[in-house]
């Protein structure tokens, strides 16, 4: 079952094939592509996060990162919907 995330939610990454952010704009994700590399996607929502409005979970500082990545942004949107999430 999709469920709908909502505008709080943003992914930036860099080129990316089409279906993978097809899948993510599904959920209702905000996808920002980001000339350069993963680095400079991360560095992106580094920003947004060091200013306190968003909560980041970058890919690159998580070591279990394949699993379990769905499962946290349905929980925390689950339980502080009015929160914005950032993904890279």
């Amino acid at each position: 079952m999709r469920r709908e995330l909502g505008p709080n939610r943003m992914l930036t990454c860099p080129e990316t094939p089409k279906p993978i952010i097809r899948e993510c704009q599904a959920y209702g994700v905000n996808v920002r592509l980001v000339d350069g590399t993963i680095a400079d996607a991360g560095r992106i929502l580094d920003g947004l996060t060091s200013r306190g409005n968003w909560v980041g979970l970058s890919m690159m500082k998580e070591p279990y990162r394949v699993e379990g990545r769905k499962t946290i942004v349905f929980e925390i949107a689950d339980h502080i919907p009015e929160i914005k999430i950032g993904l890279t």
